[in-house]
């Protein structure tokens, strides 16, 4: 049966009632709520995975680039800041970790404070693409991720620290 209007004429229904939108609107903020701490974790986390394959790929190619080119390579890096560089001669540009992921020191709880450029720390490449038994470890301040590096192969490996 059809809503009568004025005059005993029956009525159209074109829109939603006021009720209709708030029950919607309700429900929409309820399923948002529940849903967007899962999804600024997963953000963040997804942040944190992304730096560390950044500097995986930075080391593949400080190893390529000494064993190709013939001249010592290095990945520098300072701990307490999200900088780091690729180059041969400690002049290439300054990359950056993606969100609030930082590099810290091994071992270290706290994120140390960044107090002179004498801090920082490097993995050397030789020109047979070997290097010294390394680790880099990076963290957004909830979690944090080691990377690997084998002496011998230049070979990458990353765990997540609980």
């Amino acid at each position: 049966m059809k809503p009568m209007g004025f005059g005993g004429h029956t009525m159209k229904r074109n829109a939603f009632t006021l009720m209709e939108m708030l029950l919607a609107l309700a429900l929409l903020t309820a399923v948002a709520g529940a849903v967007m701490p899962n999804l600024l974790r997963w953000h963040t986390a997804s942040l944190l995975n992304r730096s560390v394959d950044r500097v995986v790929l930075a080391v593949g190619r400080a190893r390529a680039g000494a064993a190709s080119r013939g001249v010592i390579h290095m990945v520098e890096y300072w701990p307490g800041t999200a900088e780091f560089r690729v180059s041969s001669d400690r002049r290439g540009p300054l990359l950056s970790l993606y969100g609030n992921a930082l590099f810290q020191v091994p071992g270290e709880r706290g994120i140390p404070v960044r107090t002179s450029p004498q801090d920082q720390h490097v993995v050397r490449f030789d020109v047979d693409g070997r290097t010294q038994n390394s680790v880099i470890r990076i963290t957004d301040g909830r979690r944090s991720m080691v990377i690997r590096i084998d002496r011998l192969t230049g070979d990458t490996d990353t765990r997540v620290l609980e």
